[in-house]
């Protein structure tokens, strides 16, 4: 939907995914965490948000008007990274936990998970306090926008929408 309002979508996971092809690994849902979390433990809490950000600096050079949405953002570090760039929003869409596991399994990604309780296990696993691992929890804490997706698709474009900056509509 931010696509067709102009923005150009990067996501966090595209440098785990990245990183899991140099090496040669595959990206299922626990391959792309521990990737993650030894680049993390590595490369400080940030890293991601680093790469992306050079990224987006060279489009920027290219065309200065230009927007981003980024998604996959699971760090507090991240988000302190991100907040440099000018005119950064932080937004958390979220649904209840039954529902995204209902989606990801219409989506034929069930996450590694084959059940509500090991979708739910999963999740828990991933929700630390520790910077070189995900903290979704104190990452959603940040957020600027709080939206709750329990609807049909059209009715979250309109959500989105009713959030965007006027000069976006």
């Amino acid at each position: 939907m931010l696509k067709g309002h102009g923005f150009v979508a990067w996501s966090l996971s595209d440098a785990v995914r990245a990183e899991a092809t140099r090496r040669g690994l595959g990206h299922d849902r626990d391959t792309l965490i521990h990737i993650a979390n030894d680049l993390r433990k590595h490369h400080g809490g940030g890293v991601f948000a680093q790469r992306i950000i050079a990224q987006i600096r060279e489009a920027q050079a290219l065309h200065p008007q230009q927007h981003f949405a980024i998604d996959s953002v699971r760090s507090p570090l991240e988000v302190e990274e991100l907040r440099k760039l000018p005119d950064f929003q932080l937004w958390h869409i979220d649904a209840p936990i039954e529902i995204r596991f209902r989606r990801a399994i219409e989506r034929g990604r069930s996450e590694g998970a084959a059940t509500l309780a090991e979708f739910r296990a999963k999740e828990t696993a991933e929700d630390t306090d520790d910077p070189h691992k995900q903290q979704l929890g104190n990452t959603l804490r940040m957020a600027d926008v709080h939206l709750q997706n329990v609807g049909t698709l059209h009715e979250l474009t309109e959500l989105v929408r009713s959030q965007l900056p006027q000069a976006f509509h």
